[in-house]
């Protein structure tokens, strides 16, 4: 409940967060593996999802930290749990519009991650999905359009 709690306090008081947001970013992920709840962990995903764009401006100074956050992102993408599966589409779409540019280096990666679950699923989580594919057209970078 506390995770919940931070994310809805995120949406209007970010500044009182922004000293301990690594700090707070890295307890959420971590209590995050360690879950066997499904609604927990979308939690926890949403969560963080409040947090994107202060995750892009952290990694401005740390690119490890956002390739490991999308990394993680796209592995929940994997998960059995419909839940699960659209809570990351969400945070994928969020890091994706907070970020653009600085992470047209992993739009390849995470196109390819999004196509390859999309050929197994359906109903909801196929709408999640295809939510967060039309995110990563209509942010794409100029320089990647051609491609």
């Amino acid at each position: 409940v506390a995770v919940l709690y931070i994310g809805l306090i995120a949406e209007f008081c970010k500044d009182q967060f922004s000293s301990n947001l690594l700090a707070i970013i890295g307890s959420i992920s971590a209590i995050m593996t360690k879950l066997d709840q499904p609604q927990l962990v979308s939690t926890c995903l949403w969560t963080l999802s409040q947090f994107s764009t202060e995750i892009i401006e952290l990694s401005r100074n740390n690119l490890t930290l956002l390739e490991n956050y999308i990394t993680n992102l796209l592995r929940y993408l994997e998960s059995v749990h419909p839940n699960i599966k659209q809570a990351a589409c969400s945070s994928i779409g969020g890091i994706v519009e907070a970020g653009k540019v600085s992470i047209a280096q992993a739009y390849p990666h995470i196109i390819g991650k999004l196509v390859e679950i999309i050929r197994t699923e359906k109903g909801e989580t196929l709408v999640s999905l295809m939510m967060a594919v039309s995110t990563l057209a209509e942010n794409l970078p100029e320089e990647l359009k051609s491609e």
